[in-house]
Protein backbone atom coordinates (compact mmCIF):
# COMPACT_ATOMS: atom_id res chain seq x y z
CA UNK A 1 0.00 0.00 0.00
CA UNK A 2 3.10 2.52 -0.33
CA UNK A 3 0.62 5.04 -2.34
CA UNK A 4 2.89 7.48 -4.49
CA UNK A 5 1.68 11.15 -4.44
CA UNK A 6 3.31 13.38 -6.92
CA UNK A 7 3.02 17.59 -5.62
CA UNK A 8 2.41 20.71 -6.82
CA UNK A 9 6.01 21.31 -7.78
CA UNK A 10 6.91 20.32 -11.45
CA UNK A 11 5.97 17.05 -10.91
CA UNK A 12 8.23 16.31 -7.73
CA UNK A 13 7.22 12.70 -6.47
CA UNK A 14 6.62 12.50 -2.58
CA UNK A 15 6.30 9.32 -1.22
CA UNK A 16 3.22 9.24 1.61
CA UNK A 17 1.02 10.04 6.80
CA UNK A 18 -2.62 8.81 10.93
CA UNK A 19 -3.62 9.29 14.74
CA UNK A 20 -6.66 10.94 16.22
CA UNK A 21 -8.46 12.66 18.90
CA UNK A 22 -12.11 12.08 20.45
CA UNK A 23 -15.00 13.21 19.45
CA UNK A 24 -16.95 11.03 19.32
CA UNK A 25 -21.29 11.66 17.74
CA UNK A 26 -24.29 11.87 19.36
CA UNK A 27 -26.20 10.11 16.46
CA UNK A 28 -28.20 13.70 16.67
CA UNK A 29 -27.40 17.00 14.85
CA UNK A 30 -25.53 19.36 16.48
CA UNK A 31 -24.82 22.87 16.21
CA UNK A 32 -22.35 23.78 13.16
CA UNK A 33 -18.76 23.63 14.29
CA UNK A 34 -16.64 26.57 13.66
CA UNK A 35 -14.34 24.24 12.36
CA UNK A 36 -13.08 21.19 11.91
CA UNK A 37 -9.20 20.80 12.20
CA UNK A 38 -7.24 18.20 11.07
CA UNK A 39 -4.09 18.13 12.23
CA UNK A 40 -0.41 16.70 11.37
CA UNK A 41 2.92 16.10 13.49
CA UNK A 42 5.24 13.96 13.98
CA UNK A 43 4.25 11.10 13.75
CA UNK A 44 0.54 11.40 13.80
CA UNK A 45 -2.59 12.70 12.37
CA UNK A 46 -4.93 14.66 15.53
CA UNK A 47 -8.48 14.07 13.90
CA UNK A 48 -12.10 13.65 15.45
CA UNK A 49 -12.81 10.00 15.41
CA UNK A 50 -16.40 10.76 13.71
CA UNK A 51 -16.07 13.17 10.53
CA UNK A 52 -19.77 14.71 8.63
CA UNK A 53 -21.06 12.89 5.59
CA UNK A 54 -21.25 14.91 2.06
CA UNK A 55 -19.14 17.95 1.67
CA UNK A 56 -17.71 20.24 4.42
CA UNK A 57 -14.67 22.81 4.74
CA UNK A 58 -12.09 21.32 6.87
CA UNK A 59 -8.43 23.02 8.54
CA UNK A 60 -5.50 21.09 7.73
CA UNK A 61 -2.67 21.92 9.11
CA UNK A 62 0.85 20.95 9.99
CA UNK A 63 1.73 21.35 13.47
CA UNK A 64 4.69 19.64 13.58
CA UNK A 65 8.64 19.78 12.41
CA UNK A 66 8.95 17.98 9.39
CA UNK A 67 6.69 18.16 6.00
CA UNK A 68 3.09 16.14 5.66
CA UNK A 69 0.49 15.62 3.72
CA UNK A 70 -2.98 14.01 3.98
CA UNK A 71 -3.89 11.17 1.89
CA UNK A 72 -7.82 9.80 2.37
CA UNK A 73 -8.88 6.61 1.17
CA UNK A 74 -12.13 4.95 1.87
CA UNK A 75 -11.96 1.21 3.08
CA UNK A 76 -13.96 -1.24 4.05
CA UNK A 77 -15.72 -1.51 7.03
CA UNK A 78 -14.32 -3.99 10.13
CA UNK A 79 -10.59 -4.07 8.88
CA UNK A 80 -8.29 -4.28 12.11
CA UNK A 81 -5.40 -2.29 12.89
CA UNK A 82 -3.18 -5.21 12.32
CA UNK A 83 -4.31 -5.75 8.43
CA UNK A 84 -3.57 -2.25 8.13
CA UNK A 85 -0.34 -2.63 9.55
CA UNK A 86 0.55 -5.50 7.35
CA UNK A 87 -0.77 -3.01 4.05
CA UNK A 88 1.70 -0.78 5.01
CA UNK A 89 4.55 -3.04 5.22
CA UNK A 90 3.37 -4.36 2.14
CA UNK A 91 4.30 -3.39 -1.78
CA UNK A 92 0.29 -4.39 -2.93
CA UNK A 93 -2.61 -2.47 -2.94
CA UNK A 94 -4.83 -4.38 -0.78
CA UNK A 95 -8.74 -5.30 -1.95
CA UNK A 96 -10.12 -3.47 1.38
CA UNK A 97 -9.25 -0.13 -0.25
CA UNK A 98 -12.38 0.87 -1.77
CA UNK A 99 -12.24 4.52 -3.15
CA UNK A 100 -9.60 6.77 -4.92
CA UNK A 101 -7.36 8.51 -3.69
CA UNK A 102 -8.29 11.99 -2.20
CA UNK A 103 -6.65 14.39 0.21
CA UNK A 104 -4.71 17.71 0.74
CA UNK A 105 -1.17 18.42 -1.06
CA UNK A 106 1.78 18.62 0.94
CA UNK A 107 2.56 21.17 3.72
CA UNK A 108 5.80 22.65 5.17
CA UNK A 109 6.09 23.28 9.09
CA UNK A 110 3.57 26.07 10.45
CA UNK A 111 1.43 26.36 7.45
CA UNK A 112 -2.13 25.87 7.35
CA UNK A 113 -5.00 25.40 4.52
CA UNK A 114 -8.90 25.36 4.63
CA UNK A 115 -10.11 23.00 2.09
CA UNK A 116 -13.61 21.30 1.11
CA UNK A 117 -13.86 17.90 1.06
CA UNK A 118 -17.03 15.83 0.07
CA UNK A 119 -17.22 11.97 1.71
CA UNK A 120 -20.21 9.73 1.54
CA UNK A 121 -20.99 7.48 5.15
CA UNK A 122 -18.23 4.85 5.55
CA UNK A 123 -14.43 4.58 7.41
CA UNK A 124 -11.75 5.90 5.90
CA UNK A 125 -7.70 5.67 6.78
CA UNK A 126 -5.85 9.58 6.50
CA UNK A 127 -2.33 8.34 6.14
CA UNK A 128 0.89 10.20 5.14
CA UNK A 129 3.68 8.49 3.06
CA UNK A 130 6.31 11.90 3.45
CA UNK A 131 9.99 10.21 3.97
CA UNK A 132 11.45 11.12 7.40
CA UNK A 133 15.08 11.95 8.16
CA UNK A 134 16.18 8.60 7.18
CA UNK A 135 13.88 7.92 4.43
CA UNK A 136 11.05 5.85 6.07
CA UNK A 137 7.57 6.97 4.88
CA UNK A 138 5.79 8.31 7.81
CA UNK A 139 3.04 5.75 7.41
CA UNK A 140 5.16 2.74 8.55
CA UNK A 141 6.01 4.82 11.60
CA UNK A 142 2.43 4.77 12.48
CA UNK A 143 1.52 8.01 11.06
CA UNK A 144 -1.97 6.66 10.15
CA UNK A 145 -5.62 7.32 11.53
CA UNK A 146 -8.79 5.39 10.47
CA UNK A 147 -12.37 7.67 11.31
CA UNK A 148 -15.67 7.02 10.56
CA UNK A 149 -18.07 9.27 8.17
CA UNK A 150 -21.21 9.34 9.56
CA UNK A 151 -24.45 11.44 8.61
CA UNK A 152 -25.11 12.37 12.66
CA UNK A 153 -21.80 14.90 12.64
CA UNK A 154 -22.50 18.74 11.45
CA UNK A 155 -20.77 19.73 8.49
CA UNK A 156 -18.62 23.24 8.00
CA UNK A 157 -19.47 25.29 5.15
CA UNK A 158 -16.99 26.63 2.79
CA UNK A 159 -15.75 30.39 2.80
CA UNK A 160 -17.02 32.89 0.47
CA UNK A 161 -15.11 32.33 -2.58
CA UNK A 162 -12.65 35.97 -3.36
CA UNK A 163 -11.74 34.08 -7.15
CA UNK A 164 -13.62 31.79 -9.23
CA UNK A 165 -11.06 29.36 -11.35
CA UNK A 166 -11.66 27.04 -13.90
CA UNK A 167 -9.51 24.13 -14.99
CA UNK A 168 -9.66 21.77 -18.22
CA UNK A 169 -7.42 20.14 -20.39
CA UNK A 170 -5.90 23.75 -21.78
CA UNK A 171 -4.71 24.21 -18.48
CA UNK A 172 -6.50 27.14 -16.70
CA UNK A 173 -6.49 31.49 -16.14
CA UNK A 174 -5.41 32.24 -12.88
CA UNK A 175 -7.06 36.27 -11.33
CA UNK A 176 -4.47 39.12 -10.89
CA UNK A 177 -3.36 38.05 -7.32
CA UNK A 178 -0.48 40.53 -7.63
CA UNK A 179 -2.14 43.19 -5.14
CA UNK A 180 -3.38 40.30 -2.63
CA UNK A 181 -2.21 39.20 0.13
CA UNK A 182 -3.91 37.70 3.94
CA UNK A 183 -6.64 34.94 3.40
CA UNK A 184 -7.85 34.09 -0.26
CA UNK A 185 -9.98 31.41 -1.03
CA UNK A 186 -10.18 30.15 -4.57
CA UNK A 187 -13.59 27.81 -5.82
CA UNK A 188 -11.92 25.96 -8.15
CA UNK A 189 -14.08 24.39 -10.98
CA UNK A 190 -13.30 20.94 -13.17
CA UNK A 191 -14.79 22.11 -16.37
CA UNK A 192 -12.87 19.01 -18.88
CA UNK A 193 -14.67 16.46 -19.56
CA UNK A 194 -12.73 13.55 -18.96
CA UNK A 195 -9.64 14.73 -16.99
CA UNK A 196 -8.94 14.78 -13.18
CA UNK A 197 -6.69 18.02 -11.80
CA UNK A 198 -4.95 19.02 -9.07
CA UNK A 199 -4.33 22.46 -7.53
CA UNK A 200 -1.67 23.05 -5.85
CA UNK A 201 0.37 25.85 -4.17
CA UNK A 202 3.99 26.78 -2.93
CA UNK A 203 5.99 29.97 -2.26
CA UNK A 204 9.39 29.88 -3.15
CA UNK A 205 12.09 30.69 -0.29
CA UNK A 206 14.74 30.77 -3.30
CA UNK A 207 13.16 33.24 -6.31
CA UNK A 208 16.41 32.90 -7.83
CA UNK A 209 14.73 28.99 -9.23
CA UNK A 210 13.39 28.72 -12.61
CA UNK A 211 10.38 25.93 -13.41
CA UNK A 212 12.74 22.74 -14.32
CA UNK A 213 15.25 23.84 -11.35
CA UNK A 214 12.34 22.94 -8.79
CA UNK A 215 12.06 19.46 -8.84
CA UNK A 216 15.84 18.68 -8.17
CA UNK A 217 15.96 21.22 -5.75
CA UNK A 218 13.52 19.62 -3.23
CA UNK A 219 14.76 16.05 -4.26
CA UNK A 220 17.75 17.31 -3.02
CA UNK A 221 15.59 18.64 0.19
CA UNK A 222 14.40 15.45 0.62
CA UNK A 223 17.46 13.17 -0.01
CA UNK A 224 19.41 15.37 2.76
CA UNK A 225 17.56 14.65 5.51
CA UNK A 226 15.48 18.01 5.24
CA UNK A 227 19.44 19.84 5.77
CA UNK A 228 19.46 21.59 2.25
CA UNK A 229 18.09 24.82 2.21
CA UNK A 230 14.55 24.40 2.08
CA UNK A 231 13.27 25.72 -1.65
CA UNK A 232 9.69 26.81 -0.98
CA UNK A 233 7.04 26.62 1.36
CA UNK A 234 4.28 24.28 0.21
CA UNK A 235 0.76 25.83 1.11
CA UNK A 236 -1.08 22.89 0.29
CA UNK A 237 -4.13 22.43 -2.44
CA UNK A 238 -6.47 20.06 -3.67
CA UNK A 239 -5.42 16.38 -4.61
CA UNK A 240 -8.18 15.95 -6.97
CA UNK A 241 -10.65 18.28 -8.84
CA UNK A 242 -13.36 16.18 -10.96
CA UNK A 243 -15.16 16.90 -14.06
CA UNK A 244 -17.83 19.13 -13.33
CA UNK A 245 -16.68 19.50 -9.58
CA UNK A 246 -16.50 22.76 -8.05
CA UNK A 247 -14.13 22.80 -4.65
CA UNK A 248 -12.74 25.41 -2.29
CA UNK A 249 -9.42 26.14 -1.30
CA UNK A 250 -7.93 29.40 1.25
CA UNK A 251 -4.94 29.71 1.72
CA UNK A 252 -2.45 32.83 3.54
CA UNK A 253 -0.73 34.70 0.43
CA UNK A 254 2.07 36.88 1.37
CA UNK A 255 4.20 38.84 -0.73
CA UNK A 256 6.52 36.93 -2.79
CA UNK A 257 6.78 34.45 -5.93
CA UNK A 258 4.48 31.86 -5.93
CA UNK A 259 4.11 28.52 -7.91
CA UNK A 260 0.31 26.66 -9.11
CA UNK A 261 0.43 23.51 -9.85
CA UNK A 262 -2.11 21.35 -11.89
CA UNK A 263 -0.29 17.50 -11.72
CA UNK A 264 -3.19 16.49 -14.62
CA UNK A 265 -1.64 19.07 -17.09
CA UNK A 266 2.31 20.10 -15.48
CA UNK A 267 1.97 22.57 -18.71
CA UNK A 268 -0.31 24.61 -17.40
CA UNK A 269 2.14 25.48 -14.42
CA UNK A 270 2.48 29.03 -13.76
CA UNK A 271 5.05 31.45 -11.12
CA UNK A 272 2.94 34.81 -9.76
CA UNK A 273 4.56 37.14 -8.22
CA UNK A 274 2.30 39.05 -4.96
CA UNK A 275 3.03 42.05 -3.27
Amino acid sequence: MRTIAVLAAAGLMLVGCSSGSDTPSTGTEEPPAETIAIQATEFQFLIPDELPAGESAYVFENVGGQPHFFEVVQIEDGITDAEIEAALQSEEEPQWVLGPEDGLGLLTPGQSATATATYEPGTYLFLCFMPDTEGTAHAELGMWKRVTVSEGVSAVPAPDPDFTIEVDSDGWSLPDLSGMTGDVTFAISGSGKSQRHSFEVGRLLDESLQLEEIEPAFNGWLESGYQDPQPADLLGGLFSVEPGETRSLTITLEPGTYLFHDEGNPEADQFVTIG
